[in-house]
């Protein structure tokens, strides 16, 4: 099953069914620790630095800087789907 970092950038009564981002978070990823520090980064209007995984660069983390007070809304959502799309 993976893991995505799902970030709204509309709010959830105006959204159309895409209106969100989704990034792949590497299998070995926390997800208790990137929402502790989600959390945190929204309460003091910093930024959360978040390992995620690019399309074409499996082999390889990359750290994605987010602001959550910035966005709507964010929720850490799984995916059973075999080909790695990240769910609507």
């Amino acid at each position: 099953m993976a893991n995505y970092l799902r970030l709204y950038y509309q709010p959830a009564h105006l959204m159309p069914p895409h209106g969100h981002l989704s990034h792949l978070l590497p299998v070995d990823a926390d997800l208790e620790e990137i929402d502790q520090s989600m959390r945190q980064a929204l309460a003091a209007d910093d930024v959360a630095a978040v390992r995620i995984v690019l399309k074409d660069q499996i082999l390889r983390d990359h750290t994605l800087y987010v602001r959550p007070s910035m966005w709507p809304a964010w929720m850490i959502v799984s995916s059973d789907d075999p080909d790695g799309t990240p769910p609507r």
